[in-house]
This record gives C-alpha cells, sequence and structure tokens, in this order.
C-alpha cells in the first residue's frame, strides 16, 4: 500500500472520484469540499491536503484537509490504510481528525501515540441517506412568512429538531 499525494482536486478526484462516489452519502463532506474548491479555488487560504491510498490499482481510502482544519478521513474497508495516512502526515500540526467513528478514534490514538499530544472526542456527528422519497400529502393553505403569533410552535418545532437530532449528545 502506498500513499499518492495530488496536487489538485481534479487530480485527487480523477484517482479517488469512483471510489468515493460509491458511497457517496459517507463522503458528502469531502466531495462537498472539492466541489467548493473546484467553484472558488481562493476560497481556503493555503493548498489543501489530498492524499489516496492505493493497494496495487485499487483505491482503499482518502484524506483531505484544508488547513487550518481538521483532516477528513473517507470511509475505507483496509484499516491499515489509516497508518498509511498517519505515515505521511507525520511533522504536520493537525487540529483533529474527521471520519466514521472507529476510524477517527484509530486514527486520533495512533496519531497521539506518535506525537504525544492528548486525545479529546469534540463532537459526534452523522450522515443520513435518503433511500425514498414520500412526496407530501395535500394540505389546505398557502405558504406565508412566519409572524409574531406563530412564535411558540416555531421555537416548539426547533425544540423537538433538537431534542431528535441530538439525543445522544452528553
Amino acid at each position: 500500500m502506498e500513499l499518492r499525494r495530488l496536487g489538485s482536486v481534479a487530480a485527487f478526484l480523477g484517482l479517488a472520484g469512483a471510489f468515493l462516489a460509491a458511497r457517496e452519502a459517507e463522503h458528502s463532506l469531502i466531495l462537498g469540499i472539492c466541489s467548493t474548491i473546484i467553484s472558488d479555488p481562493t476560497i481556503y487560504p493555503e493548498p489543501a491536503y489530498l492524499g489516496v491510498v492505493v493497494d496495487g490499482d485499487r483505491v482503499v481510502a482518502a484524506a483531505i484537509r484544508t488547513p487550518p482544519n481538521a483532516l477528513i478521513l473517507s470511509e475505507t474497508e483496509v484499516p491499515e490504510a489509516v497508518d498509511v495516512i498517519l505515515g505521511d502526515l507525520v511533522g504536520a500540526t493537525l487540529p483533529g481528525v474527521l471520519g466514521s467513528a472507529g476510524l477517527a478514534a484509530t486514527f486520533a490514538e495512533r496519531w497521539a501515540a506518535r506525537t504525544g499530544g492528548p486525545v479529546r472526542l469534540a463532537m459526534r456527528e452523522r450522515a443520513f441517506r435518503l433511500g425514498r422519497v414520500t412526496p407530501p400529502r395535500p394540505v389546505a393553505g398557502s405558504m406565508r412568512p412566519a409572524g409574531a403569533l406563530d412564535r411558540p410552535q416555531v421555537i416548539a418545532l426547533l425544540d423537538a429538531f433538537v431534542a431528535e437530532a441530538f439525543e445522544d449528545e452528553e
């Protein structure tokens, strides 16, 4: 296994695009950042880190970082790919890592072992994939801007959303 560091988003997607698209929901952050860089290359002040781990001619993992932000890891079926990415980043300063819970934890623990830095869980996030669309039922009325009389209902809806979306947060 080897890591290929790419110099452009076009090259990164040329090598890893099909791999990332195969699990689009899980890789939406990486793909979204790539899209942003393509549409406005000046959006990030420093060049992005664009790494792809290959095993022979097969892509097994990818990572992207737009300094000063955290490293983002793709999903991988090859746990050893974490060590390949980690090895490529020795000497770098990382504020954090994003990825699936197990993969990010493994990377963080191994990074801390190499650098002597602490490991701290800052936030748990999730990605959801829409499997099917159910058209909404027709309702009477029409859309309108919310007004002062709608405030209690809007607050109740937002509170319910926060309770559901962050139910596992500590």
